[in-house]
């Protein structure tokens, strides 16, 4: 009922005000973020990053940047690690390829789901069955991660952003 609510409520904008797509997707997913509880499980904040692994950092940015258009938000060559986005949606990660991960470059993307606080979601993602791979990371002054299976097997890691307010 929300939902169509939000639609008929972005119809009328646009009719009205010839107000973009973009407006009228982003009104549908502010109403349909909300659980049938009305509750945010998990204290979930949404998918805001997917990462690949590369081979050349350097090379990737420049790729990702002159090539596909992405702007390059942060750069931390001492993590072997960079962050991309465009004016809309979701952040890039691109992580150097190291002998101490799993990944390899041209193998993945790792789509990361944002909680509020870490631990509070682990509690609930393995008391919902999810397998947790290896111990919880943590990047001081950036972010707490961990990796776990979702049903069919697929990576994919629960990360708080320290400072988070």
């Amino acid at each position: 009922v929300q939902v169509i609510l939000a639609i008929q409520k972005c119809y009328l904008h646009l009719n009205h005000a010839r107000i973009s797509l973009k407006k009228i997707c982003f009104h549908v997913r502010l109403v349909s973020k909300k659980s049938k509880t009305g509750k945010n499980m998990n204290n979930t904040l949404g998918i805001q990053l997917a990462w690949i692994v590369v081979k050349d950092l350097k090379k990737a940015i420049e790729f990702y940047t002159n090539t596909v258009g992405l702007n390059l938000q942060e750069y931390h060559a001492e993590f072997g690690w960079a962050e991309l986005s465009g004016p809309d949606g979701a952040t890039l990660g691109i992580s150097q390829e190291s002998p101490q991960m799993d990944e390899k470059a041209g193998t993945n993307a790792v789509i990361t789901v944002s909680v509020k606080d870490l631990e509070q979601a682990l509690a609930e993602f393995v008391k919902k069955g999810a397998i947790l791979i290896g111990e919880i990371l943590e990047i001081p002054e950036h972010v707490k991660m961990q990796t776990f299976l979702d049903n069919d097997g697929n990576k994919l890691q629960i990360v708080q952003k320290l400072g988070y307010k």
